[in-house]
């Protein structure tokens, strides 16, 4: 769980190099949480050219997006983030190795 301002780019981006740093333990699933939801939005907000698939760099693009992500929809927004965009969550699938 990450507790802060989840608009703010730094904090997004101490949870992309804690996510990095999870990616690097051999798990059976890649971590995810809003950092991935914003990068791909990104993308695709910029006619899904790769080199967009990073992080917004302002706090004032990153809530244009989760008005866009929220409205869409879906509830996978709620499942990683707080209503009030202070707490987020990254969450990272283990399992017993056969």
């Amino acid at each position: 769980m990450v507790k802060g301002n989840i608009q703010d780019p730094k904090v997004l981006q101490a949870m992309e190099r804690f996510e990095t740093e999870i990616d690097r333990i051999e798990i059976p699933g890649k971590p995810s949480s809003i950092f991935n939801f914003l990068r791909k939005t990104n993308k695709a907000l910029h006619k899904g050219k790769p080199e967009y698939e990073i992080l917004p760099e302002t706090e004032e693009e990153v809530a244009q997006y989760l008005l866009l992500l929220s409205m869409g929809g879906s509830d996978a927004l709620d499942r990683v983030l707080s209503f009030g965009y202070d707490q987020a969550l990254i969450q990272a699938r283990a399992g017993e190795n056969d």
